[in-house]
């Protein structure tokens, strides 16, 4: 019986000092079909088109497959919401780093799609 993970996992992006971590689930459809026209795809690695345009797109994908995040506060020691992730542009690349990540886990790989 081959098993597919469609549930909520941890993740811990590779951004900031580490700390940083949230809760995360494969996309969708409707999500994947949000940011494809974003990516392009190349032997099983994602190439990424232009930053601040996947990052416009997380807002629409994020509610839906990002949930928990912890360990960012801005200046005023207030945790920083999914949301604003999708919207400050100083946290672009981690922004573009959850999105590619969700890309990643919304595929089987080469292995899986075999059996």
């Amino acid at each position: 019986m081959q098993k597919v993970s469609l549930g909520w996992r941890t993740y811990k992006p590779n951004w900031g000092d580490g700390e940083i971590t949230m809760e995360v689930k494969p996309l969708t459809v409707a999500g994947l079909l949000d940011i494809a026209p974003l990516f392009k795809f190349k032997d099983d690695a994602v190439v990424l088109t232009s930053l601040l345009t996947i990052q416009a797109a997380a807002a629409a994908i994020f509610p839906d497959c990002v949930r928990n995040l912890q360990g960012l506060q801005d200046d005023d020691d207030k945790l920083i919401t999914i949301q604003q992730v999708a919207e400050e542009t100083v946290l672009t690349d981690l922004a573009v780093d959850i999105v590619s990540h969700l890309v990643s886990i919304s595929r089987l790989s080469e292995e899986q799609g075999k059996n």
